[in-house]
């Protein structure tokens, strides 16, 4: 994520439908994540500081050390890593949440002035079974004489209820 100041000044926007959740996985660099939600009309609903490199390291001194080292060698600089615990940072859908990297409390902005923060999310989609598409007869037919003749169907192998045997693929 790169941002700046304000909700003019960038970030990164997501727009999280009603059968969505956004959840954000891991954040790692050097800087502030900043999350705001906005609600249909563009109001902002909530707003708050996620991640803070100078903060998010429990353990201090050797674990912030080896974060700084791991960070520098995925090429994000020196920095902080952080992986909430499952569900912790998870947000709900009808929000258009916007993501802003900016330097941490009291630091100048590296030169040129962009702060770059890596951010792994996870989008998961909720279906209800009126929502799902049909599939044709005709497709639904391909696949039942392809699963009894081995799983074949135009070069590609169908695979359902687990994991494809490794070389089989």
């Amino acid at each position: 994520a790169e941002g700046g100041a304000g909700l003019g000044g960038g970030g990164s926007l997501l727009a999280v439908q009603r059968n969505e959740s956004l959840e954000v996985l891991g954040v790692a660099g050097e800087g502030q994540l900043h999350l705001t939600a906005l609600d249909s009309t563009g109001q902002p609903v909530l707003h708050g500081v996620l991640f803070d490199s100078a903060t998010h390291l429990p353990g201090g001194g050797a674990r912030r050390a080896a974060a700084k080292g791991a960070a520098t060698s995925a090429g994000l600089g020196a920095g902080a890593v952080y992986s909430p615990p499952p569900g912790l940072w998870r947000y709900p859908g009808e929000y258009v949440y916007v993501l802003s990297a900016r330097p941490t409390a009291g630091a100048a902005a590296p030169d040129g002035g962009a702060v770059f923060l890596e951010v792994r999310l996870r989008l998961t989609s909720d279906f209800m079974a009126d929502a799902l598409l049909p599939q044709d007869e005709e497709e639904e037919e391909a696949e039942a004489s392809a699963e009894a003749a081995g799983g074949w169907v135009g070069g590609e192998r169908l695979w359902r209820g687990g994991a494809a045997p490794l070389g089989e693929i």
